[in-house]
């Protein structure tokens, strides 16, 4: 009997799904805590795999991952609510 498996992403599938860089996406998954963990790696942990359903919940909750006009407009509400963190 043959088991299947979930649909599963890498980052170099993030990088075209989001159209960011693998920097980018290193620097997210470093910082935000909200990012998902992987559940799998391969390829003697260089290559880490996620759940496709888990990178859906976490575009739901970060619209801007993947909307260039959501992505466009963060840093403007960001340092309209945060003026801490312009430098003058």
């Amino acid at each position: 009997m043959a088991s299947t498996l979930p649909p599963l992403l890498s980052i170099a599938d993030l990088q075209t799904r989001w159209d960011w860089t693998r920097q980018g996406i290193h620097r997210r998954m470093e910082l935000d805590p909200d990012f998902p963990e992987p559940i799998m790696t391969v390829s003697n942990g260089k290559i880490r795999l996620f759940l496709e359903s888990d990178i859906e919940e976490y575009e739901k909750l970060k619209p801007w991952t993947t909307d260039k006009y959501w992505r466009s407009r963060r840093p403007a509400w960001i340092y309209a609510n945060h003026p801490e963190n312009i430098s003058e």
